[in-house]
């Protein structure tokens, strides 16, 4: 750096006139408080680069153990995904080896009172007839609870591990018809498709599910009149899709609607048999298709299902 105290010195001793050494004075002067105004700069930058730096090599050190942290909390949630995973698998297996289990004694007793009703017949003992239909009646409500859990339960699984395909769900009421046949044909039951239904990524046994404790709801509480159940579909929005199940059975109280989805719920003063668990089922099958159920009701007017699925994000889930 230039010694400003030495350029002063050779000012003085040239010969020049003194407003000339003045002016070169002032300029020197002017040069001197850029000078400082520049170093003075140059150390705040230099500072600043000082903290700049620290604070960097600061942030990169976090980073770098967030990143550590990060990438062991993916592992533990994949290792706690496979564990759920297993878990339910292993519930799923344990269901069924319980419905084994339970069903064949209640299989066994059913069988043996049904034998000592028609033995009981002979010695014609009225109440003792009407015991034992209470019996049968009791263990095959049980096995109706049992196979309603074990649905329950299915769904419940499958909602964590949806396997989904191209369904048709034209054939899906097809394949409802064929498994409630005899209910079909004994309560002459006329099933109406309205609409060409269509053929979107679903969990067919799910949708499968759906439609037939829909339908079959509509033939148990149906009233007097053979049971009419219309079905429509239409693309309300881009990949949404709005189902409607009606019939004209005998309805819902206000007071039941509001809680009709929910698990064990049955609505009161009907004779008709059953958990409760089969709406519950349909909700749960409907939110594992990203989409929403409701009903409207009117007693002794019948009742009117609309659900939606969402095709679009159920198949961004593949």
């Amino acid at each position: 750096m230039y010694n400003i105290g030495k350029i002063e010195n050779l000012i003085s001793t040239l010969k020049i006139s003194d407003n000339e050494k003045d002016e070169i004075f002032e300029e020197i002067n002017y040069l001197k408080k850029k000078i400082e105004i520049l170093q003075f700069k140059q150390k705040r930058i230099q500072r600043d680069k000082y903290i700049v730096t620290n604070v960097l090599n600061s942030t990169i050190d976090e980073l770098e153990i967030n990143k550590i942290i990060v990438e062991k909390q993916v592992i533990e949630l994949d290792n706690s995904y496979k564990e759920l995973k297993t878990a339910y698998a292993e519930l799923e297996k344990f269901s069924y080896i319980v419905s084994h289990d339970l069903k064949s004694p209640l299989r066994s007793i059913a069988g043996f009172t049904q034998l000592l009703e028609r033995n009981q017949l002979i010695q014609s003992d009225k109440n003792s007839n009407k015991y034992m239909k209470y019996i049968v009646t009791g263990v095959n409500q049980m096995a109706v609870t049992i196979d309603d859990l074990l649905t329950y339960a299915k769904v419940t699984n499958e909602s964590h591990n949806v396997q989904l395909s191209l369904v048709d769900f034209n054939e899906v009421i097809e394949k409802v018809k064929m498994l409630l046949k005899n209910m079909i044909e004994l309560e002459n039951v006329t099933i109406e498709v309205l609409d060409v239904l269509p053929v979107i990524f679903a969990a067919e046994s799910a949708i499968l599910q759906l439609f037939q404790n829909l339908i079959g709801n509509a033939i148990k509480f149906k009233k007097d009149e053979p049971p009419i159940i219309k079905i429509m579909a239409q693309e309300t929005l881009p990949n949404i899709w709005e189902f409607i199940v009606t019939d004209n059975g005998k309805g819902m109280n206000n007071e039941f609607q509001k809680n009709a989805f929910k698990a064990f719920e049955r609505e009161k003063n009907h004779d008709v048999p059953g958990t409760g668990l089969g709406l519950a089922i349909c909700k749960k099958v409907v939110t594992m298709h990203q989409g929403d159920i409701h009903l409207v009701s009117k007693l002794g007017k019948g009742t009117a299902f609309t659900f939606t699925i969402n095709s679009a994000k159920v198949k961004s889930a593949l």
